[in-house]
């Protein structure tokens, strides 16, 4: 399933926040689709499916956010390649 094929990749503060932001507002047009009300009629059907809307919030957040700081758990593993320096 998708969740797993998520699970196994390594995520930073910003793929965090674009899952995040694209499962909230797919869901919230599914859930809620008076919250399309207001929006021309173009605009509506664009974002009427869940999956447009969640799409095109992912693609936004991912060129808008800033680049990915590491999660506390990323910033503790070593580094591919880098040999820790011992102290004398």
């Amino acid at each position: 399933s998708g969740i797993r094929i998520l699970s196994d990749q390594a995520m930073t503060r910003k793929t965090i926040m674009t899952i995040a932001v694209s499962l909230g507002m797919g869901l919230g047009v599914q859930l809620v689709p008076e919250a399309l009300s207001g929006l021309p009629d173009t605009a509506r059907q664009i974002f009427a499916s869940p999956i447009t809307t969640g799409g095109l919030s992912a693609i936004l957040c991912t060129l808008l956010l800033p680049g990915g700081a590491p999660t506390s758990e990323e910033a503790h593993q070593p580094q591919a390649g880098v040999t820790p320096r011992r102290s004398s």
